[in-house]
């Protein structure tokens, strides 16, 4: 496994757990050093892996912020 791929996977790793403490209401402290880890390996991403990285976080947060049960709405998937 390349470095490349081994920092993506840690760095989507720590988005995950990142996206688990904002969904939870709990960014605290650990969500501060989850980020400057995360800022560690983002420098190591390609520009491929980059992107890939921000589609992630956004199928994270909105998957963990959809709105469900309202009258009229469709239910995110």
């Amino acid at each position: 496994m390349s470095e490349s791929t081994n920092s993506f996977s840690k760095y989507t790793e720590l988005m995950s757990e990142l996206h688990t403490l904002i969904k939870t209401n709990v960014d605290d402290d650990r969500g501060d050093m989850l980020r400057d880890e995360m800022d560690a390996y983002w420098h190591r991403l390609t520009d491929d892996e980059r992107q890939r990285a921000m589609e992630l976080s956004e199928r994270l947060y909105s998957h963990s912020h959809h709105v469900t049960n309202v009258p009229g709405q469709r239910r995110a998937h």
